[in-house]
């Protein structure tokens, strides 16, 4: 009961086999495995995809070295989808001398989309400096331009007077 009444999931399994040992309801929900699906399948190999699989058994053999650990993985679903969650795993030695690591997972989905638009936010306010800088450049090319071009058209009206005074005299 006391697994059951978790938000988080929770997951046992031998570190040597891969092999599940307990888990929660909550496991059962998020992955959409049941329990008979579960108890045939092997850790980290049939819950985490190609991409993670070779950082998840890094991090397992690390933990199960050091004692415990956190570590951030995409969970597979039966249904193919991939949901990011921080586990926190333990080492657990068992009765009979079998080394277990008991994970808790925690669906970070959230957290990813806050960290995506925050970074999404500072490239656009780092955009919008930039351009606010090449607005400042340009302003201050067209304002030199266009004393340029008021110098340019100024000697051309002399010219034509002086055209015209000298074309009034012959």
């Amino acid at each position: 009961r006391l697994l059951n009444s978790q938000n988080d999931t929770v997951f046992l399994f031998e570190a040597a086999t891969g092999k599940p040992v307990r888990w929660n309801k909550r496991f059962t929900e998020v992955c959409g495995y049941n329990d008979e699906e579960i108890a045939v399948m092997k850790a980290p190999d049939d819950f985490h995809g190609e991409n993670d699989l070779k950082r998840a058994e890094e991090y397992f053999d690390k933990i199960v070295a050091e004692g415990r650990g956190v570590v951030e993985l995409s969970l597979v679903t039966k249904l193919g989808g991939c949901i990011p969650f921080e586990y926190v795993a333990t080492v657990i030695e068992s009765e009979v001398g079998k080394t277990l690591l008991l994970t808790i997972g925690r669906d970070i989905s959230e957290r990813r989309r806050a960290e995506e638009e925050r970074l999404l936010l500072e490239r656009q306010f780092h955009h919008a400096q930039k351009l606010e800088s090449l607005g400042v450049l340009t302003g201050g090319i067209a304002h030199d331009f266009n004393n340029i071009l008021t110098v340019i058209l100024g000697y051309c009206h002399l010219v034509k007077e002086i055209d015209h005074i000298n074309s009034s005299h012959e």
